[in-house]
């Protein structure tokens, strides 16, 4: 059956969307500033309309107005095609407001949000582009009665909130995945043996390079300056120094001593690299770096509760001085293989769960 042939529901009624809707075009008024006793009216901003954040008023009454059940387009500029409602004021000159005459206000908003693309991607004008107005007056739209447009708009409402509430499962799964994480972590190690870190790793603190010897043209050593060159595990390289002092070396565990990101830690990939004061470095004796590694990011909170100060700052005698867990070879890897294990399940279910976040957006 054709899309001509097909029969309309009682009522309903085939039309375009200039046949239903009328607009007004808004404009800036003569008087615009802060809110006082004269100027009273808010000024319908895109910033307003979208954020109902109200910072310009107008005593101009000759403007077009709007009250909050009136069905608002942003017309000029890179946002035109975007709809809202539920703000009163004076119309800003880049909003037009859409009469419904007599339909509903939301009905016809969820419809013009599925057109949104439409028409934000087909603007007219050369200079500050608009909505094309060929385009959103002949929208084809399958007009039903009064109370059955309410009836799609409660339905719609309803999905809408069965939605929000799998979001927010879906967000609380995300959360229960890291403590998972810290749980798995947590047990893991729960039955090693402690010693001071002094005597199982090598500890070496960064200097700093003025910034005339650093760029960011691969000339020179690799340089991390802190954790804003942090990966989720291992640094992501953008600086290069020609006068390097400290280098770190493949395995070793940089831990964040000063500022803000004190007690973030990642583990270095590669040989020969260049740190700065902000970083220190440990290099395990005979226990596996990935070993070390997993304890430390467990210990996060300790690290992190190491720092003092206006600026937060972790000492070398703090971390050597710190409770390492230490066990058999043979018993890093087990534990290795467990925590590898464990977290590729998170891993996995997280992917799930952000595919499915994202396909609810």
């Amino acid at each position: 059956m054709s899309e001509q042939e097909l029969e309309l529901p009682k009522g309903w009624v085939e039309t375009i969307l200039g046949d239903i809707i009328t607009s007004a075009k808004g404009k800036k008024p003569k008087t615009l500033g802060k809110k006082t006793s004269k100027n009273k009216f808010p000024y319908i901003n895109i910033k307003a309309f979208e954020k109902k954040i109200f910072d310009e008023y107008t005593d101009d009454e000759s403007c077009p107005t709007c009250t909050e059940n009136d069905l608002l387009m942003v017309w000029d500029g890179s946002r035109s095609g975007l709809v809202g409602y539920g703000v009163s004021g004076v119309i800003g000159s880049t909003l037009v407001k859409l009469d419904c005459n007599g339909n509903v206000t939301k009905f016809l908003w969820y419809f013009l949000q599925s057109k949104y693309q439409a028409l934000n991607t087909k603007q007219r004008g050369s200079g500050t582009p608009h909505v094309n107005p060929d385009i959103l007056w002949n929208f084809k739209f399958l007009l039903p009665p009064l109370n059955e447009q309410k009836r799609i708009v409660s339905k719609i409402e309803e999905l809408f909130s069965k939605i929000e509430s799998i979001k927010q499962s879906l967000e609380q799964t995300k959360l229960q995945l890291e403590l998972y994480r810290y749980s798995l972590l947590t047990s893991v190690y729960s039955k090693c043996e402690r010693k001071p870190l002094h005597t199982i790793c090598e500890l070496i603190s960064g200097q700093h390079i003025l910034k005339e010897f650093c760029n960011d043209q691969k000339d020179g050593t690799s340089y991390i300056t802190g954790p804003a060159d942090f990966g989720e595990n291992s640094p992501i390289i953008s600086k290069w120094t020609t006068k390097p002092k400290v280098f770190a070396i493949k395995n070793d565990i940089l831990v964040t001593v000063k500022g803000a990101g004190v007690g973030k830690l990642n583990i270095l990939d590669q040989d020969d690299v260049c740190i700065s004061r902000q970083l220190m470095s440990i290099r395990p004796n005979n226990l596996k770096p990935f070993f070390v590694y997993y304890f430390l990011k467990n210990e996060f909170s300790t690290l992190r509760s190491m720092g003092h100060g206006d600026r937060p700052g972790i000492g070398r005698d703090a971390i050597l001085a710190m409770p390492i867990a230490i066990t058999s070879l043979e018993e890093q890897e087990q534990i290795l293989s467990q925590i590898e294990q464990g977290f590729s399940l998170i891993e996995n279910t997280q992917n799930i769960v952000n595919s499915t976040l994202q396909t609810l957006q």
